[in-house]
């Protein structure tokens, strides 16, 4: 009978110089090329979500500045700005700019000709002349495309004292619309710190918005507004994007750091890690070696598993032509025996309640579930009772917990002895609450059954100086009869324990020392 480690020396080498061969053609034509189109592909998903944010906050402004340019007020405003300065004072305070982050919001006339701007300094909170903020001549900004008078909506970029910010301008009109534009307006708004970090959780981007001179040289990155998608840019830690006017001009230069979610190398130190793991766990001797050692392993381990799904423990018996093998499967066996034996005892242990001797809540789960499925099978009467020793707390305060568990070893004796057909079933859920199951009675039996369990616990006579309905111990009782199973409206085992609860508590509201049934 010869070892594993024969078999294993006479392979190994053969197998490190095969597997290293493999390993290397692997990652050079499959996964290498797949981790680099799976990082290209990320990078592409944070430019892709990075454009549809900007845009969404851009889409934003242009609803605000839509909404007011839409106003009566507004409208009425342009048509006589020197007798309407109210309307300034009344809508132009501090809160408007500070809710929208502008820097500006300005007034033109059909003509583009600026009528009123008024600026805004966020950090101070204080206004600013507009000419001190903005480029001009302003209308420069977003002049190209539009007609005096006619209806005309803008969105873009510009570079402010302040910093980098975003503009929507749209025609001004009545409430109706049913006027031709006599003006435009427009919103300018600051591209904080605040707008950045939230664009950087929602894209998991490093973000950074700075101006850049439109009249020197840039290299071509991206077409006005927009950020390209990264597809064709391949793979990078970090890219530059250009913000253009709608002249075309680059005006802001957007520096974009992606995630990294990996590294993608053809060897690297995980490789190199990968492949002295190869090496020193020689998974190839398996092939090398089926026919003598692996199928007797794989016949063993498919009854091993058959026990995993069985639930269930048996011997092996047919061995293994290895020595050590071969003494494991004898050593499995023994423990099989042995845990035989064991799991028997646990399963007394578990489910005997150590005080009283009877059933404890593992064994209640498990009997109460089997009585009630076979009740629903055979739609025979079920009977649940709950079970509460009167002023018990009392009881134990006044005696003793010694005292408390000799009564409790009395009344769980008075149970075991209530409950001697194989049918019916009882047990300690804790402290001094019990359940009784019966089954295959009528409501009536049943009822007179526990009724003579209530007097049997009170005729053990165990003194109580301290209950409040008798001289000596009692019990109240919440019962719960359902005739038919397979038409009541208990839909689980855990109605029915809720109901008897239930009757339960209404059983020590009438005065304990009772049964209260809930049906």
């Amino acid at each position: 009978m010869r070892s594993i480690r024969s078999y294993f020396f006479q392979y190994l080498l053969a197998y490190i110089i095969a597997i290293t061969g493999v390993f290397l053609a692997y990652r050079y034509y499959v996964e290498y090329p797949r981790e680099l189109a799976t990082v290209a592909e990320h990078q592409s998903r944070e430019l892709r979500s990075l454009a549809r944010s900007l845009q969404s906050d851009t889409d934003h402004l242009q609803v605000a500045v839509r909404d007011w340019s839409h106003w009566d007020d507004t409208y009425q405003f342009l048509r006589d700005p020197k007798t309407r300065t109210g309307y300034i004072e009344a809508n132009l305070q501090p809160s408007t700019f500070e809710v929208f982050s502008l820097a500006a919001i300005a007034f033109f006339d059909a003509d583009f000709e600026l009528v009123f701007a008024q600026g805004f300094d966020l950090e101070d909170s204080q206004p600013r002349s507009a000419e001190s903020l903005l480029p001009s001549p302003l209308k420069q900004t977003f002049r190209a495309g539009g007609l005096p008078g006619e209806p005309f909506q803008q969105t873009g970029w510009l570079n402010t004292a302040l910093g980098p910010a975003r503009y929507a301008l749209d025609y001004v009109t009545n409430s109706l619309g049913d006027q031709p534009p006599n003006g435009y307006l427009m919103f300018v708004q600051l591209v904080t710190e605040e707008h950045i970090q939230a664009l950087e959780e929602v894209t998991r981007l490093e973000l950074e918005l700075a101006a850049v001179d439109p009249n020197a040289a840039q290299p071509h990155l991206s077409p006005a507004g927009k950020i390209a998608d990264g597809s064709h840019h391949g793979v990078a830690d970090s890219r530059t994007q250009l913000l253009n006017n709608s002249a075309g001009q680059p005006i802001l230069s957007l520096q974009i750091t992606h995630d990294p979610i990996a590294d993608p190398r053809l060897i690297g130190p995980s490789g190199i890690g990968m492949l002295l793991a190869l090496a020193l766990v020689p998974f190839g001797i398996g092939l090398a070696i089926d026919r003598t050692l692996l199928r007797a392993i794989r016949r063993n381990s498919a009854r091993i598993e058959g026990m995993v799904s069985n639930n269930s423990l048996e011997e092996l018996p047919r061995g293994f032509p290895v020595r050590e093998l071969e003494q494991m499967r004898e050593a499995f066996n023994d423990s099989v025996r042995l845990t035989r034996g064991h799991v028997e005892q646990l399963r007394q242990i578990s489910q005997t309640d150590s005080l009283t001797g009877i059933g404890n809540r593992r064994a209640f789960d498990e009997f109460s579930d089997q009585a009630w499925r076979q009740a629903k099978r055979l739609n025979i009467p079920f009977v649940l009772a709950v079970l509460d020793l009167d002023f018990f707390k009392e009881f134990n305060d006044r005696l003793g917990h010694p005292a408390g568990d000799d009564a409790l070893r009395l009344v769980g004796k008075a149970l075991d002895e209530f409950t001697p057909r194989s049918g019916d079933f009882c047990a300690r859920l804790g402290g001094e609450e019990f359940v009784v199951i019966l089954t295959g009675m009528q409501k009536g039996e049943s009822m007179e059954r526990l009724e003579v369990l209530r007097s049997s616990i009170e005729a053990l006579a165990i003194s109580h100086p301290d209950s409040a309905v008798a001289p000596v111990l009692t019990v109240s009782i919440g019962a719960v009869h359902v005739a038919a199973p397979l038409l009541t409206d208990h839909g689980s085992l855990q109605d029915i324990m809720d109901s008897a609860d239930k009757a339960l508590y209404c059983a020590k509201r009438q005065g304990r020392n009772r049964i209260s049934t809930s049906r």
